[in-house]
């Protein structure tokens, strides 16, 4: 009997400790942070030029090493075709880069993939560049996944993270008394 009462309070423990986890990420999402702002404009502003491009256009997909290395104004003035260089940061996994890409596309438009090495190695794992732009900015793609990529997603979350993101909170809300996990979880830590 001893041992049923013991295996229970570890299985309440740990059930209440991912409760807990899982709340602090829930309150997260949506939050902006610092080290998402520049992905985030770099796609509102690629999406911007990608959406006033009429004609069939090429569109080059990659991560830094396209952003860096090739030029879309060249391109044009040399081939008169329109060109948007949707490259961004290859941190955040070629299915990530793909699925926003894919909004960007026409009928008739041509893409270029100048891959990184990276992202033929990829194995869907979610990197912290991933976690934080998605839970910062596009918490709709992390909705969109099946449930078994939500769950490694989440599981991915480094707990420091979660741990700045309720410091953040508590930053704020020192002044206004209660205990500092519930001010973390009463504001929805929307720092």
């Amino acid at each position: 009997m001893a041992y049923i009462r013991y295996f229970k309070s570890i299985f309440s423990g740990l059930l209440i400790s991912c409760l807990i986890f899982l709340l602090a990420v829930l309150f997260q999402i949506g939050a902006p942070t610092e080290s998402s702002r520049w992905t985030d404009e770099i796609y509102t502003i690629k999406s911007n030029i990608a959406n006033s491009i009429e004609t069939p256009k090429l569109v080059i997909v990659a991560g830094s090493n396209a952003l860096f290395g090739i030029s879309c104004s060249q391109i044009n003035k040399e081939t008169f075709v329109s060109c948007l260089n949707g490259a961004t940061y290859a941190g955040l996994g070629i299915d990530y880069i793909l699925t926003r890409a894919h909004s960007w596309l026409k009928p008739g438009d041509l893409v270029l993939l100048p891959l990184e090495y990276e992202h033929y190695t990829d194995d869907g794992k979610p990197t912290a560049a991933l976690i934080d732009y998605l839970l910062a900015r596009d918490p709709k793609y992390l909705l969109s996944l099946n449930l078994i990529n939500q769950f490694r997603f989440i599981s991915g979350i480094p707990l420091k993270r979660v741990q700045e993101r309720c410091s953040a909170v508590l930053g704020r809300q020192r002044g206004l008394g209660g205990s500092p996990m519930s001010d973390c979880i009463k504001t929805g830590n929307r720092s």
